[in-house]
């Protein structure tokens, strides 16, 4: 968390990846909610679709994770998919305050905000 805190994101993904092949069943998926997060830092949207996509049936997939991937889907056209899992992410518990605590980067929570607002409020 360190190297994506200082906005070092190619150390801090590597480490996640690390991290990962070491604990591959990730419990709570505290890991790849990390790693979805470096991703969108780094406007990788591309890697959130491949890290989430193989597990959309699980039911312990964290809303913020949801809700990235949901903003991934749109910037690539995908706007009912988009507003479906934007809208599974709001009944898992995303808000504002949520993905805020997340991205914990101003530019990055109002452009995550304005981005997906077509599909919906987290007011």
């Amino acid at each position: 968390m360190v190297f994506d805190g200082c906005g070092e994101f190619a150390q801090a993904i590597r480490y996640f990846k690390d991290a990962l092949s070491l604990a591959p069943n990730d419990n709570n998926f505290v890991i790849s909610n990390l790693l979805t997060k470096t991703y969108y830092s780094k406007g990788s949207c591309p890697e959130i679709i491949s890290l989430i996509e193989p597990n959309l049936n699980n039911k312990d997939l964290r809303s913020p994770m949801i809700g990235l991937y949901s903003h991934c889907l749109l910037k690539e056209g995908r706007n009912k998919e988009a507003k479906t899992f934007f809208s599974l992410a709001k009944d898992k518990g995303l808000s504002k305050q949520v993905i805020s605590a997340t991205l914990r980067d101003p530019v990055l929570i109002e452009n995550f905000l304005k981005g997906t607002s077509v599909l919906g409020s987290l007011e």
